[in-house]
């Protein structure tokens, strides 16, 4: 378990990082529809509930098709239990198909396919839907973790965008990085801006 999670991006004690707000300057992340990234945490077992109960990270997991009639130490024992009923749920989540971008697009028929490894790509950021919010649209992964991803899985769309510095505030939180969604909007705004100003 242990393994697995720092091979998916999350830490050995069980916290997983936001990958949106680690990082430096100019660094590529990519987006990640947020209904497929829960769908495969439940199949990789790294939901909330898992990452959270420090009890059961610092067990052995029990394999998804666990005999709950085997000859247990306890099984009155209610930490027993628990990790049973664990085991339980996780066989019941599917593998997941291929992540699945497009409905994070604006106009969907908006890409170019690199044909040396074909691959679908978002055209620049004007395709993207405005207004997305982080962990309800989408999540964001690191270019090591993406790339693991989408040779196990495959994506229709690849989504790459850049870290940026600057204070941004998100949930009452100060951030000293973000990623840029919409890159160019500020500075095509600014253009019109100074261009407006600048007429006699």
């Amino acid at each position: 378990m242990k393994k697995e999670a720092e091979l998916y991006g999350v830490k050995s004690d069980g916290i997983y990082k936001n990958q949106g707000c680690y990082g430096y300057v100019n660094e590529t992340k990519y987006l990640v529809s947020a209904t497929w990234w829960r769908r495969w945490c439940d199949f990789a077992n790294l939901g909330d509930q898992v990452l959270n109960d420090s009890a059961f990270n610092n067990q052995q997991r029990l394999p998804s098709n666990f005999n709950t009639h085997a000859t247990l130490p306890d099984e009155e024992n209610p930490s027993t239990l628990k990790q049973i009923n664990h085991a339980r749920n996780f066989s019941m989540y599917d593998k997941p198909g291929p992540i699945s971008n497009e409905h994070l697009l604006l106009d969907r028929k908006a890409h170019f396919i690199d044909k040396s490894k074909k691959t679908v790509f978002a055209q620049p950021h004007y395709y993207l839907k405005y207004d997305l919010i982080e962990h309800f649209d989408y999540e964001v992964v690191s270019q090591e973790l993406w790339t693991h991803l989408q040779s196990w899985y495959g994506a229709d769309y690849v989504i790459p965008r850049k870290m940026r510095r600057g204070e941004v505030i998100d949930g009452g939180f100060k951030r000293k990085m973000y990623i840029e969604l919409y890159p160019g909007k500020l500075l095509l705004a600014l253009m019109r801006y100074y261009r407006g100003h600048n007429r006699p």
